[in-house]
């Protein structure tokens, strides 16, 4: 069994590569699941707040068809507060960097007569006369002719980028896409997930250290509630 293990370590050295691709396909299948366990942690302390606070008449009200219908009003309701913050946030900081933006446009002149006026006195202080400024002209035909080779050389490169750009551009929506449907499913099953994962860590663990890691479970949950709420 030694002997085993070492000829399996051994094949593993060898081939590093194959072995971080592997670990870098098996990440990034689930990359998706892991960016919903986050959405779902972090929309779990607004979810229970709207149900324990705001649904608190409704809950001692309406029975057992409230009961069934409570959980997808509220997950509906959480994601969109949050869907409404982000666009008021986005609201806010468009106007503000197309002003800045306008702004920049608006003063490159000023910047351009700024440099020349300091391009004038760093030359006379290497006496020179600032002269050859205005006496300076370009090739104008000749930097174009650069410039063109120049685009002509990278097209293909920046065809490429242009093409892995866009496919990890849709990689990236449909990953999180995915994230957020697997979270909305983590916030209406949690109870019977963590139910399920309970009974996983009882199944194949100690019971020591399933119920240690219960315990961390808890306390991160109550943490991060209390960090969330101030």
């Amino acid at each position: 069994f030694i002997i085993f293990i070492c000829s399996v370590i051994f094949l593993l050295l060898q081939n590093l590569n194959i072995v971080f691709d592997f670990l870098k396909w098996c990440f990034q299948i689930i990359s998706p699941f892991l960016l919903g366990i986050c959405i779902a942690f972090i929309l779990n302390v607004l979810m229970r707040f709207i149900e324990e606070k705001l649904c608190a008449p409704l809950n001692r009200r309406y029975g057992r068809v409230w009961n069934k219908l409570r959980r997808p009003l509220c997950v509906v309701l959480t994601y969109g507060i949050v869907i409404g913050l982000v666009c008021v946030l986005l609201f806010l900081i468009f106007p503000q960097l197309s002003r800045s933006f306008y702004t920049l446009l608006k003063n490159i002149p000023n910047y351009a007569k700024d440099l020349q006026l300091w391009a004038e006195d760093v030359l006379t202080s290497l006496q020179i006369s600032p002269d050859v400024l205005h006496n300076f002209e370009l090739d104008w035909k000749k930097i174009t002719d650069v410039a063109e080779g120049w685009i002509q050389k990278l097209s293909p490169d920046v065809l490429g980028s242009m093409v892995q750009f866009t496919s990890a551009l849709a990689g990236g929506i449909f990953n999180f896409v995915l994230g957020v449907a697997f979270s909305v499913y983590m916030l209406l099953k949690k109870e019977t997930l963590c139910r399920q994962t309970k009974r996983l860590l009882f199944a194949f663990i100690s019971k020591d250290k399933a119920e240690y890691l219960v315990s961390i479970a808890r306390l991160s949950s109550a943490v991060f509630s209390r960090f969330v709420s101030g």
